[in-house]
């Protein structure tokens, strides 16, 4: 196998690897919801974080995640205007307009418990570290 085809089966494995564990935390068995509530969570935490710190935390994404993190990304908008605990909750939860998130902030917080497993824990303290008290509440202490 080439070093591409290593690459990027590397990759797709993480994803699934990543979806799984969201399904578990969630108690789904609905790999789609799950990979859609990754995406949301993602592109939120994008938007509220300084341009310098969404570079330095997507470098530890893997390649699929990190492209879904940077997909739809406009830095001239960055970071949002509202970047409270409630804003952040509602841009996810309009994701799930048709099938409501039961609990949207242990959503949020299976996402973020993920990404301790997976991202170091010096980037993980400076993405918390740039979010505002309120929203840091919801992430789950790094282990």
């Amino acid at each position: 196998m080439t070093s591409y085809q290593n690459t990027l089966e590397h990759s797709v494995q993480a994803t699934k690897e990543w979806t799984g564990q969201i399904n578990n935390l969630m108690d789904w068995n609905d790999p789609d919801r799950s990979y859609r509530l990754l995406r949301v969570t993602l592109h939120a935490l994008r938007d509220v974080l300084p341009i310098n710190e969404s570079a330095q935390f997507s470098a530890q994404l893997p390649m699929m995640i990190r492209g879904l993190f940077y997909e739809g990304w406009r830095p001239s908008t960055i970071p949002v205007k509202k970047r409270d605990k409630a804003s952040f909750i509602a841009r996810i939860q309009e994701s799930f307009s048709r099938e409501p998130l039961d609990d949207p902030e242990q959503a949020i917080g299976a996402i973020f418990l993920v990404l301790n497993r997976h991202v170091s824990k010096g980037e993980i303290e400076d993405v918390r570290n740039s979010l505002q008290q309120p929203l840091r509440e919801i992430w789950p202490p790094i282990s």
